[in-house]
């Protein structure tokens, strides 16, 4: 995807570029910020960028918002909650079929040890996740006013709401333009005018490997 991206950027034949996030997909937070990057290196070669969602979680958003537009089916959602994680327990577990686990630990934050040896976790852990939870969630906040050229607590605010229909995330300014459901060429097509000719990229053949390989 990133070879392709910046293959696009050097074709002169190319104007708009549409990116189809209305399929699942799942990035590392360091491939979205990846991803980002060359979304914005599209549009400084010149390129405009339209995004088309079907519903949007934060990952969905914060990779749309590098796009100059957005595109929402009127079918869809908007969920954009702020950054989380969860940790089992097993110390309880443990206790009831007698079990012990010894560790040796130096510092507050070495915690990895902790749900063996613990019923819940410490409040320095807890203070040291919170503030990474934290740092992680300010970049997603960022990345999202940004590109939709809001201020960051107005989305901090809309995390707040969390779930929003397409209808209220417009209002708010998270997307620009509602879609009929399975319209989003027609959409583009009226948007862009003119005679359109859409390209899609080719697929490679799939890799065959023999059982020596």
């Amino acid at each position: 995807l990133a070879d392709h991206l910046e293959s696009i950027t050097k074709r002169k034949d190319i104007g708009y570029v549409i990116l189809d996030l209305s399929q699942a997909f799942s990035l590392s937070r360091v491939q979205q910020r990846d991803f980002v990057q060359r979304i914005t290196k599209l549009n400084k070669s010149g390129k405009k960028t339209i995004a088309w969602v079907a519903s949007a979680s934060t990952l969905e958003l914060s990779v749309a918002s590098a796009c100059h537009e957005i595109f929402m089916s009127k079918d869809g959602m908007v969920d954009i909650p702020s950054s989380t994680m969860e940790h089992t327990f097993y110390k309880d577990l443990f206790n009831l079929v007698g079990l012990n686990v010894t560790t040796v630990r130096a510092g507050d934050f070495k915690g990895a040890v902790e749900p063996y040896t613990r019923s819940s976790m410490s409040m320095h852990l807890r203070k040291h996740y919170e503030k990474l939870l934290t740092s992680m969630n300010d970049v997603a906040v960022a990345q999202i006013a940004k590109g939709r050229k809001l201020p960051q607590e107005t989305v901090r605010q809309l995390q707040q709401d969390r779930l929003m229909l397409p209808s209220s995330a417009k209002k708010h300014g998270l997307i620009d333009r509602l879609v009929e459901p399975g319209r989003m060429r027609e959409a583009i097509e009226t948007r862009v005018g003119g005679n359109v000719e859409w390209g899609t990229p080719k697929k490679k053949k799939p890799k065959s490997f023999g059982f020596t390989d």
